[in-house]
């Protein structure tokens, strides 16, 4: 039987339980049963992903708190359609008090199944500027045993298909003088002497190594909102991603360049376009670093908690 996390935290006036269930076979019964017996109080449930506010819909029905739903994956909202007949399915949405959607697809998808529009605040994933920042490029090379002398494109992601690591390999072969730095792990095998550091790395490593490269690429074939983007601009890199809406609706071209993610030579073209001028480089960097601003996690933060008051 998979667990049931609650995450108590107090804000003014509000009690919030947040809702994590990680397994859709998990039995709702416990859920109330797990509230019940730890005599856990709450004014609003917070869950992120729409099969948790529908776990949250069935468990807590009978406390008649209001629900609210994060919902970062498009596919979760057709996939949970999927699992039930359209009457029940309507009537679990009709429950969940509002839906912070990260991208304006998910706004969408969320209509079309039947949210009003009203119940909806669209907030793209945000980042901690404590953590995601930029450092020295050349003190991050030397710390992590980087070259000085070449120019570092950077991959932060799982090494899928859809990411896109490969296509990433392929542009970068072409080009001379600039190795590549991969941060995560997958199914995919890389394997190049253009590779100059291949891991998973604990999250604290992540902003030194972005801020040891001098473009960050992900030719990803679809997203809710990309962490890796926005962390990436906070550390004043410029951005090769993919021309679709998700990527569009996050990067602005005055830090960006958005290809047909498929295309490894636009990649290419996308990658030599930067390092070739170190002028817009370092202008797509600054670029980067001011629009990253409107991204900040606090701020994001204080919006959704006022979407909810609001609604209480």
């Amino acid at each position: 039987m998979a667990p049931l996390y609650f995450y108590l935290k107090r804000f003014p006036n509000i009690l919030f339980a947040y809702f994590f269930v990680y397994e859709v076979r998990f039995e709702y019964q416990f859920s109330f049963l797990f509230v019940k017996k730890n005599d856990i109080q709450f004014d609003v449930v917070y869950a992120h992903f729409l099969v948790n506010g529908f776990m949250a819909v069935k468990a807590l029905a009978d406390y008649d708190k209001p629900i609210f739903v994060a919902e970062g994956e498009l596919k979760n909202i057709n996939l949970r359609r999927t699992y039930y007949n359209p009457t029940v399915y309507s009537n679990l949405i009709s429950k969940i008090s509002g839906f912070i959607a990260v991208s304006p697809q998910i706004e969408d998808n969320l209509i079309e199944v039947g949210v009003s529009p009203d119940k909806i605040i669209i907030k793209p994933n945000a980042v901690d500027f404590t953590h995601f920042y930029k450092r020295d490029r050349i003190e991050m090379r030397k710390k992590h045993g980087l070259p000085l002398d070449r120019k570092l494109v950077i991959f932060v992601g799982r090494f899928v298909e859809d990411k896109g690591p490969v296509r990433v390999l392929e542009a970068v072969e072409k080009i001379n003088n600039i190795n590549i730095i991969y941060v995560g792990g997958g199914s995919q095998k890389l394997e190049s002497e253009k590779i100059v550091f291949k891991n998973k790395v604990t999250i604290d490593l992540v902003p030194e190594l972005l801020s040891a490269a001098d473009v960050f690429v992900l030719p990803t074939l679809h997203e809710g909102s990309c962490n890796a983007i926005v962390e990436a601009m906070a550390c004043g890199l410029p951005i090769v991603s993919s021309d679709i809406p998700e990527i569009r609706f996050q990067c602005d071209p005055s830090c960006s360049i958005l290809v047909d993610p498929m295309n490894v030579g636009a990649i290419e073209k996308a990658i030599i376009e930067i390092i070739s001028d170190e002028n817009k480089q370092e202008e797509m960097s600054k670029a980067a670093l001011g629009y990253s601003e409107q991204f900040e996690l606090t701020k994001r933060a204080e919006s959704i908690l006022k979407f909810i008051a609001d609604r209480l």
